[in-house]
């Protein structure tokens, strides 16, 4: 999302933004799942037999403004209703959580504001520049790097997937998915009636799961992913 590259070359960007630009020829595309996950995943246990923990398996890392601003708000409103597992797992212990959580909280990126708009930093904070500088952004503030791996492991694994809301946030992937259909979606302006419709809506968890890992395997496993690829390149090379 944040190379600049001159508009000859085809760039397939993560973490696209309908909201915002960087210019040059840009196509959005996904971290997505590995043949190995698929693979790893491929005996899924029946949902009904899952403990209902919700997965919080965050590791400290910079540039997550939107994760730790939900630990504030958020986390502790579906704690009070349900068990939130802050885990910090290794690899095989995380693969085995994910065959027997319900749902994972799979929400990541960062805020990011027009600040090239001050005097300041576009003249004196040439660092920043990469990261913040647009040919267009159509918001006061909006959310960039919020792909993450946990959304991918959570889909494929058969998890109820818990996101930022795609649409409401402008987050863009090739084929997007739909809320309450694939995954389960978080709204910033009211963070309490998105954990009671978590909580209220359990009965929907099942079907969730499974439409969220069979949109996955059908649009974001390797080989789809590299038909799309290939296709996007055929438009602009001789």
């Amino acid at each position: 999302m944040f190379c600049d590259v001159p508009k000859e070359f085809l760039l397939f960007s993560t973490h696209a933004n309908r909201f915002a630009d960087k210019g040059g020829n840009r196509r959005p595309i996904a971290f997505g799942p590995t043949n190995w996950l698929f693979a790893v995943t491929a005996a899924q246990p029946n949902y009904a037999d899952r403990d209902g923990r919700i997965l919080h398996n965050f590791r400290p890392t910079l540039s997550q403004g939107v994760r730790a601003m939900l630990d504030i708000s958020f986390v502790p409103l579906l704690a009070a209703r349900m068990q939130v597992d802050r885990t910090i797992y290794s690899p095989n212990g995380y693969l085995e959580a994910l065959k027997s959580a319900s749902a994972v909280l799979a929400y990541g990126g960062d805020f990011y504001a027009p600040i090239m708009n001050s005097e300041w930093f576009a003249k004196h904070q040439k660092d920043v520049h990469e990261l913040h500088s647009f040919s267009r952004l159509d918001r006061d503030a909006l959310i960039l790097r919020w792909d993450s791996w946990r959304f991918w492991e959570s889909l494929v694994a058969g998890c109820v997937t818990i996101h930022l809301d795609f649409d409401k946030y402008g987050f863009e992937l090739p084929v997007q998915p739909e809320a309450w259909t694939h995954y389960i979606p978080v709204d910033l302006e009211n963070l309490s009636a998105s954990a009671e419709a978590i909580w209220d809506r359990r009965a929907e968890w099942k079907d969730i799961a499974a439409a969220g890992r069979a949109w996955a395997l059908e649009h974001y496993a390797p080989a789809p992913t590299a038909k799309r690829v290939l296709a996007e390149l055929a438009k602009v090379l001789p």
